[in-house]
């Protein structure tokens, strides 16, 4: 018990500013830490984070006819926009669908830098009249596509 008296009387007797001196740190240490968090978010939202992505669209859609010739060939151009930051390299591939019949291309892989945009050309025709055809343009490695259809 004479021990738990002199822990008392001890703290009894420590100056003030002591006490307060180890407040003003603990509270350094509190703010410190939660100032870093506020100064993240704050440097999080006010700075501009680019959104990176990638445009896939038909270069003059509408010059695009719904009506085709038959025997005619006609050249559907497209366009592959990068929006990556960075250079990218694309893989496409073309399915075009003549009465539930695809034709399915090769894989083209085309490299498109940082903020440009390559053109590339489809074809689609028709082989006899009342064709209903359906031109896909995917690009594989991004999950893009597009769609064209047309009759004759």
């Amino acid at each position: 018990m004479k021990n738990h008296n002199f822990i008392r009387k001890s703290f009894v007797k420590m100056p003030l500013t002591l006490i307060v001196g180890a407040v003003v740190v603990i509270c350094g240490f509190v703010y410190a830490s939660h100032a870093s968090g506020i100064h993240r978010t704050f440097q999080t939202a006010t700075s501009h984070q680019p959104e990176n992505f990638t445009e896939l669209y038909f270069t003059d859609y509408k010059s695009l006819p719904h009506l085709l010739k038959v025997g005619k060939t006609y050249t559907v151009p497209f366009t592959i926009t990068n929006h990556e930051s960075k250079i990218f390299t694309y893989t496409y591939q073309t399915t075009l669908t003549r009465d539930g019949k695809n034709i399915v291309s090769k894989p083209v892989t085309v490299t498109v830098n940082n903020g440009k945009s390559i053109q590339q050309l489809a074809h689609i025709n028709a082989k006899k009249s009342g064709d209903h055809l359906e031109l896909v343009i995917r690009v594989i490695n991004k999950n893009l596509t597009i769609h064209y259809k047309a009759q004759s």
